[in-house]
């Protein structure tokens, strides 16, 4: 009975050091399924940081472009005002003229009608 025994006792310890190496099994099948989980999730989250550095950049472009023409169109506003300071120049410049030369035509007028009117007086009867 006592080698009965033994066997039994050698049965049961081998039996207790499986479960415990099954137990060790299930614990590291646990490790790497949440580890693949993790690289997974690290993965994805590289992904969607790649995606938003694209986009990043394609807003950065953009923006770019819109201060391009932003200054592209600074640079012709400040063209086209300078442009119509100098027309409005030229314009108070010619409404100087013109009123110099409306005064030039009142003078000859008034002098038209004083050399006129002793000629006048003259050649009355």
């Amino acid at each position: 009975e006592s080698e009965v025994e033994q066997l039994v006792a050698a049965q049961l310890a081998q039996c207790e050091r499986l479960y415990d190496m099954t137990e060790e099994l299930q614990e590291r099948h646990q490790f790497q399924q949440e580890e693949a989980a993790a690289q997974d999730e690290f993965i994805a989250y590289v992904g969607d940081h790649d995606e938003n550095l694209h986009q990043a950049e394609a807003l950065a472009q953009t923006a770019q472009a819109l201060w391009s023409e932003h200054q592209e169109d600074q640079k012709q506003e400040e063209h086209w005002h300078s442009k119509a300071e100098e027309i409005v120049r030229e314009i108070a410049g010619l409404t100087l003229v013109l009123q110099t030369a409306e005064q030039d035509i009142a003078d000859l007028r008034t002098q038209l009608v004083a050399k006129r009117a002793p000629a006048a007086v003259s050649d009355a009867p």
